[in-house]
């Protein structure tokens, strides 16, 4: 399948963009709770029509994160941080929600296939609906797991109107609330690490994996423990993932723990937000967290692309 871009509009002016949300209130949202469908950049997407964020987001602007993929695709392979070429290799897509980031990297053919992750079960159902219908079985493999540090099940709270922001929940009681996560419904979803699935062989043909796709909102430091194995086996790997320290630090890890995990690991990371592209060690890399901390903002965060300079 090839998506036509010019035919999307994907970059809406304002006056679209207004048209578009007003019709996502009265044909979407304001409806009875139905799975929506609508062509973007990322493909054809299916979503939860009472996802007031993320199914918002891909109505009105006809994709999700689309040119930020690309950019960071292009720029790793401008400083040859992806051991494959464009098309080739297998992207992880950790925390993959509906999929709308599988879809967009294989129908803009950055790599080969994609291997996604994602615990939740109407999200997994919405994802695999999305692959089927963009015709990417044969490329795209689902799971529908959460990766963690562990094998076992983990309690995972449910955000009331941004779907792509169910959480799982940390045991730590003393955690920070300024989204209401407390009073959020709980469900138990099934976890194991990624080491873990690697000797049990449940992921195969990991030696053609090209980039860690990470989007788990604050429970990153747990992936990259149980994954440790694998990094370290495979040090040219990249992650490109979201950095949010309010996130983070609710997920029940010390950010110096955090810290000192990813810099055995890796030794340099650089700032999507960045136009500079400035490369940084990574012992500068409490300094970052602890200016995000640092906002006013909870929602302050960056991504992030973490090297391992060989």
């Amino acid at each position: 399948m090839t998506t036509n871009l010019n035919s999307i509009n994907y970059h809406p002016g304002k006056f679209l963009r207004l048209w578009r949300k007003i019709n996502w209130y009265f044909k979407v949202f304001f409806r009875p709770r139905h799975i929506a469908t609508i062509t973007t950049a990322n493909g054809v997407l299916s979503f939860d029509s009472k996802d007031k964020k993320t199914g918002r987001i891909i109505y009105v602007y006809r994709h999700f994160e689309y040119d930020m993929m690309q950019k960071a695709v292009e720029f790793l392979h401008s400083i040859n941080a992806l051991k494959m070429p464009k098309g080739k290799g297998t992207v992880l897509d950790v925390g993959g929600y509906i999929g709308m980031s599988s879809t967009g990297f294989m129908l803009s053919n950055c790599f080969e296939k994609s291997i996604a992750f994602e615990p939740n079960p109407n999200s997994y159902k919405l994802l695999c609906s999305n692959i089927t219908q963009n015709k990417l079985d044969h490329r795209v493999t689902v799971h529908n797991i959460a990766l963690s540090d562990k094998e076992g099940e983990l309690e995972f709270e449910l955000s009331n109107d941004n779907y792509g922001d169910h959480r799982i929940r940390s045991s730590n009681k003393s955690s920070e609330n300024k989204f209401n996560e407390g009073k959020r419904e709980t469900i138990n979803i099934k976890a194991d690490s990624l080491d873990g699935l690697i000797e049990k062989s449940e992921i195969l043909d990991i030696d053609n994996i090209s980039l860690v796709w990470m989007d788990v909102q604050g429970h990153e430091g747990y992936f990259i423990k149980g994954a440790s194995n694998f990094l370290k086996k495979h040090k040219n790997i990249p992650i490109i993932m979201e950095f949010w320290p309010y996130a983070m630090n609710r997920s029940g890890m010390n950010k110096s723990e955090f810290i000192a995990l990813v810099s055995q690991l890796f030794n340099s990371f650089y700032s999507i937000d960045d136009k500079d592209g400035v490369k940084r060690s990574t012992n500068e890399l409490m300094e970052y967290y602890e200016k995000l901390e640092s906002s006013t903002d909870p929602s302050a965060g960056d991504s992030v692309i973490l090297l391992n300079d060989t």
